[in-house]
């Protein structure tokens, strides 16, 4: 497991770094061309941001004092761990305790039980990383996009000593949007779904937007169209 989640991180980073397509800004008029997906099966979701979607409508505060995220853990999830904090519930202001599957969490759940603790368990998941580039920029405007889908079960352990048992089916996406190359200097913005149950943008280069505006390198929209989830990507 260890060896598939650093082949999983090398591997986008290559792909990250040689791409040869992806993104724009909202106010830019796109025309986005496929330029390659690859798609596998993984154990555990690199990020949980559908599970905290999930579990913030799921539950309430007075519910839930902490979480134990069981999952198939290596660094992929440990990141996944960090970037919960990008979310804005109070549900990632609560102790995450990762545990990974195949060990006893009995303990852990039981003795939690009395403060309020929720298992979430994410596992059958398919991770798709696909690439665009916008025919509307002369393929200088480019986007990635990480999509992954799986299965989120919670479980918590109620007053009258009864599992209150959900289960979902979880998507959420990351997407890169860069002008030429990945640079720092040179991503247009970073969205992610959901946060606060809607697609957010995470980090925004106004002035390179406007700059390419200006010179004409990407094309003004006509009309103030803004497309959320992955609509106007073909084949998502």
């Amino acid at each position: 497991m260890k060896n598939q989640n650093l082949n999983l991180l090398v591997l986008i980073f290559f792909l990250f770094i040689f791409a040869d397509g992806l993104f724009a800004c909202d106010l830019a008029d796109h025309d986005w061309q496929s330029a390659g997906t690859l798609a596998f099966e993984i154990e555990s979701p690199i990020f949980p941001f559908s599970e905290i979607d999930i579990a913030t409508k799921a539950y309430t505060p007075a519910q839930v004092k902490q979480i134990i995220w069981l999952a198939k853990f290596g660094s992929i999830q440990y990141l996944g761990l960090y970037l919960r904090t990008l979310v804005k519930s109070w549900l990632t202001g609560l102790a995450w305790l990762p545990a990974s599957t195949g060990i006893d969490i009995t303990p852990y759940y039981y003795t939690g039980a009395q403060n309020k603790t929720v298992l979430i368990k994410s596992d059958n998941y398919n991770l798709k990383i696909a690439f665009f580039k916008d025919r509307n920029s002369d393929f200088n405007c480019r986007q990635l996009v990480i999509l992954q889908e799986g299965r989120i079960r919670m479980l918590r352990k109620s007053a009258d000593n009864k599992g209150n048992f959900l289960e979902f089916r979880g998507r959420s996406w990351l997407t890169v949007k860069f002008w030429q190359t990945p640079s720092l200097s040179r991503i247009l913005t970073i969205t992610a779904y959901p946060l606060d149950g809607h697609e957010e943008t995470l980090y925004e280069n106004q002035g390179l937007a406007d700059e390419l505006l200006a010179e004409n390198l990407l094309k003004r929209k006509i009309e103030s169209v803004i497309y959320t989830d992955l609509e106007n990507l073909p084949g998502l």
